[in-house]
């Protein structure tokens, strides 16, 4: 017995085309600069990549050690 015997050549190609979409919209949607961590690669400025300002949480890149990626805002996505 096959297990999709029951579907038409056309819900078979419908339904590919929709896994192979969504797929490469999954995959366009995430920053290409951060690789979709939402962080930059270079450390803080004013922290220099600590995670402290004096004896408190950076307040630029919030106790991080790196700030958000400037290409999609911290947001990992484009």
């Amino acid at each position: 017995m096959t297990p999709f015997k029951n579907i038409t050549r056309r819900q078979w190609i419908f339904t590919s085309m929709a896994i192979l979409f969504s797929a490469g919209v999954a995959f366009a949607a995430i920053c290409q600069t951060c690789q979709g961590s939402g962080i930059s690669s270079t450390p803080c400025g004013l922290c220099k990549g600590t995670g402290l300002y004096g004896q408190m949480k950076c307040p630029t890149c919030k106790g991080k050690r790196f700030q958000n990626c400037a290409v999609c805002g911290g947001a990992g996505k484009n």
